[in-house]
């Protein structure tokens, strides 16, 4: 049974990924430029969501990734939100673990931004320590910010030895990849105040692979 389940899982998620593909290219035959292009980022997405997250990715394919989310949120949301993103261009061919922004991006919407009625500034920024030879990626938000003991919860995923059940999936989940994947060279630190937004930090060294 658990093999089937298995096996499930990854039909269903290559079947979409086809079927968005066959959709791209009726909306082509069909001259609506639109939906042909709302399908193609949803498709390329996908795909990149397929693949392993516990691969190493150029900085570059990630922050590609995440504009190709970009699109599609402000596609869903219109102008009620803006999005920042800010890049030092050196850091484009170091590599970081695969699929961390975008699950950030999306907590930052989901739980920042959400109750907000006049929408909010997601900022991406990617930029290099060259003191302590770090690359750091950061999401920050405009929005309601998170509690200390929520915080403290999310952060116990940096704890190799935790293993209980946690809600924030998305924040636990890169906090836990960054960690494992890195073998505790890497880590993520959380900077907010309730009322005034929040900041989550990834710092990956520079010499990961070294």
């Amino acid at each position: 049974k658990s093999e089937l389940k298995a096996l499930q899982m990854q039909i269903n998620p290559h079947f979409l990924y086809n079927t968005l593909s066959a959709g791209w290219q009726l909306a082509l035959a069909e001259q609506d430029e639109t939906t042909a292009e709302f399908l193609e980022k949803l498709a390329e997405f996908i795909r990149y969501v397929l693949k392993p997250t516990n691969r190493f990715v150029p900085i570059s394919e990630e922050l590609d990734c995440a504009s190709k989310y970009i699109w599609l949120l402000k596609l869903r949301f219109a102008e009620r939100y803006r999005f920042v993103i800010q890049v030092d261009e050196r850091s484009l061919p170091y590599e970081t673990p695969a699929l961390v922004l975008q699950p950030l991006i999306e907590n930052a919407i989901t739980h920042g931004l959400h109750d907000l009625e006049q929408g909010g500034t997601v900022t991406i920024s990617v930029s290099l320590d060259e003191m302590t030879r770090q690359i750091l990626l950061a999401v920050a938000d405009t929005g309601k910010g998170m509690k200390k003991e929520d915080i403290e919860e999310a952060m116990k995923a940096a704890k190799l030895d935790e293993t209980s059940e946690h809600s924030g999936i998305g924040l636990f989940n890169v906090i836990r990849r960054v960690t494992l994947s890195t073998a505790g060279k890497g880590r993520v630190s959380i900077e907010s105040t309730e009322g005034q937004g929040s900041k989550v930090i990834i710092y990956i060294p520079m010499e990961l692979h070294g």
